[in-house]
């Protein structure tokens, strides 16, 4: 096959050889990883809504942080845009 991709271009061996060294060091760090508890929830809260909560109560003190919240504002949408822009090349 001329022109397409063939298993002995270039632009495979790269993909494959980047796939097989991830797994081979992502495989054995998840099989012999030690069990890390994290703190206990508190009481009265649940999985399932101690995030919003929390997302809630960071809304709320904005005004306290005004620098952060535009760094972050900024960050999502550059992010946003590099992305984007990347998908589109």
């Amino acid at each position: 096959m001329r022109g397409g991709l063939s298993l002995e271009s270039g632009g495979v061996r790269l993909p494959i050889l980047l796939f097989v060294t991830v797994k081979t060091d992502f495989v054995p760090k998840v099989i012999f990883q030690q069990h890390r508890p994290g703190p206990p929830l508190p009481k009265g809260e649940s999985y399932l809504t101690i995030g919003w909560k929390q997302i809630w109560l960071a809304s709320k003190q904005y005004k306290k942080l005004p620098s952060t919240f535009i760094y972050l504002f900024a960050f999502f949408l550059l992010a946003d845009v590099g992305l984007s822009l990347i998908l589109s090349i």
